[in-house]
């Protein structure tokens, strides 16, 4: 099974599987999230459309989400065709048979291209580009989270959006902003901003109020007025008696009672015009705050910019040394060997040639002098030594070019080729005929040798019958043929109850070989694992138990 172990993860390799990274030898030391990420990788290259359904390659810690991912990850199989009894219990707590005939199935479900690919030995900077694009595509891919929910926060434990164990006061400020305004709570650092905002709409939306209150009041005030002024009954003429007049004591107090009112609504209107000149200049410092914070913010992003552009210039710099790390180390250190030995040669040179061939450039320039060609030889050096810097160029470009081939074809040489699998698989395909043909050969042999025991059984129990007879009869007449009678029917009982204990030996051999096998099986089923991962579970599930029952006593008692 090491064969199909293999090649199971090679193709696992193939579609992106990450967890290849740990010591991973074969299908035995798989734990469960590993079986979750690859079941999950192959039912998305089956099938794009279970994306929507299972979303994540990973468990969720709940344990109630968690059976319900397996769930619906042992639904998507049946939903691809697979015949054998599959479910949850298979995926988490599955031996190594069940997940090989699993993975065997899938695999051949895949698509041929993504059965065609072969994962090539990428360098480090091609390696974090394909990281991120498909940490990328899996956040393009992953579940909505409405606004409000990442917000706050919450967490989707399979049915509702729920408090976090991260939940903190950090997260309340934007549930209760009045708390902050009233100071009741500290504002966090990060969200003075969002203070800022809330806390303008709130005092445009006071002032307003005050403004719309103060116009009502004085409204209410003239339109009382009028009224009453309108109300006010006409005063009849004086009558010619000596009697003196009453003095208006209830226009007087009507009058006190207006000024009264007047005076107690000044008295609310400048208050809360103090109130609201205290909200204006808190709005000023904490707008002052706005643009301090806004400037900061300005300068971090430029320094952040800046930042980016250096680590993009310090990113393409190293780019082309991370592409082949290894190479590059070589040939760097190559090249600094070669060099100096190069430059101590040339160096030497220099000094032998040197003399002389200053003393031959003075000679040359004094002939050049007396020609008309200086100006054409000048031209052909300087052509000479272009081409020579041109060559230079070449060499170097083709000798990096002839190490990257020799590294290539070194690599093409370590892996599996097809002719090694396909000399494989003719193998196992020669190796099971002979064993066909062995089984019938030894099928064969033991019906000829039950044929023979057939036969002698016959021939000695027709035997036994016919010397018993004979005997029976001579018997009656000589003591000594009764005692051979006796003998003989001894020895038959005695030769049954060999061949009874020959047989009983060999149903005891049988048995004893079916229970190796089944203790085999069983050491396969890794039943020590599963029940020490069931053992994990029931003590999460218990502890989950008790946290809800917690919570429940502190909303009982918060009501």
């Amino acid at each position: 099974m090491d064969e199909v172990d293999n090649l199971i993860n090679g193709a696992l390799k193939d579609i992106g599987c990450s967890f290849f990274d740990d010591e991973i030898v074969g299908l035995k030391s798989f734990t469960s999230d590993h079986v979750i990420e690859g079941v999950v990788r192959c039912l998305w290259a089956c099938d794009p459309a279970t994306k929507a359904t299972i979303p994540s390659l990973k468990l969720p810690g709940n344990m109630t989400a968690k059976f319900r991912t397996a769930t619906n990850i042992a639904d998507a199989i049946k939903a691809l065709g697979y015949k054998v009894e599959v479910g949850y219990q298979t995926l988490l707590y599955g031996n190594t048979a069940e997940i090989r005939r699993l993975f065997i199935f899938l695999i051949e479900k895949l698509p041929k291209e993504t059965i065609g690919e072969q994962h090539k030995d990428l360098s480090p900077l091609d390696s974090l580009k394909r990281e991120a694009s498909h940490q990328l595509k899996q956040d393009l891919d992953a579940l909505w989270t409405p606004a409000f929910c990442r917000r706050l926060r919450l967490q989707w434990d399979g049915r509702f959006w729920c408090p976090g164990e991260d939940w903190s006061e950090d997260t309340a400020f934007h549930a209760h902003p009045g708390l902050w305004l009233e100071g009741k709570l500290s504002i966090p650092n990060r969200d003075i901003p969002a203070t800022v905002l809330e806390a303008n709409s709130s005092v445009s939306s006071l002032d307003r109020i005050t403004d719309g209150l103060s116009a009502a009041l004085l409204e209410s005030l003239l339109h009382r007025s009028e009224s009453t002024m309108r109300s006010r009954p006409p005063l009849a003429p004086k009558p010619l008696a000596s009697k003196p007049a009453l003095s208006p004591k209830p226009d007087l107090q009507g009058k006190s009672a207006e000024n009264e009112l007047i005076e107690e609504l000044k008295t609310k209107l400048e208050t809360l015009l103090d109130q609201a000149a205290e909200m204006r200049n808190r709005v000023d410092q904490l707008r002052q705050e706005e643009r301090e914070l806004r400037a900061a913010r300005i300068a971090s992003e430029k320094t952040i910019q800046s930042k980016q552009s250096q680590m993009q210039q310090s990113e393409s710099r190293f780019g082309a040394l991370l592409n082949d790390p290894d190479g590059s180390l070589q040939r760097l250190q190559k090249f600094t060997t070669e060099s100096e030995q190069r430059l101590a040669d040339l160096e030497a040179k220099w000094d032998e040639v040197r003399i002389p061939k200053q003393q031959h450039i003075q000679e040359l320039r004094q002939r050049l002098r007396q020609t008309d060609g200086v100006q054409r030889m000048m031209a052909e050096a300087v052509g000479m030594r272009e081409k020579c810097g041109q060559i230079d160029e070449e060499m170097e470009t083709k000798k990096v070019f002839v190490g990257q081939l020799q590294k290539e074809l070194e690599k093409m040489g370590k892996g599996l080729s097809r002719s090694a699998y396909t000399k494989r698989i003719l193998e196992i395909v020669a190796s099971v005929r002979k064993q066909r043909e062995e089984i019938d050969r030894v099928l064969d042999d033991n019906r000829t040798v039950q044929k023979e025991i057939n036969m002698l059984t016959g021939n000695l129990e027709r035997t036994f019958t016919a010397a018993e007879e004979r005997l029976y009869k001579d018997a009656q007449k000589d003591e000594i043929l009764q005692r051979a009678y006796r003998l003989l029917v001894n020895m038959h009982e005695t030769c049954g109850q060999l061949v009874a204990a020959v047989e009983d030996t060999g149903h005891l051999s049988r048995e004893l070989e079916e229970l190796q096998d089944q203790i085999e099986t069983e050491s396969q089923k890794s039943t020590d694992t599963n029940l020490e991962r069931l053992v994990n579970d029931f003590c999460q599930v218990r502890q989950e138990n008790e946290l809800l029952l917690q919570r429940l006593k502190m909303a009982g008692d918060n009501y």
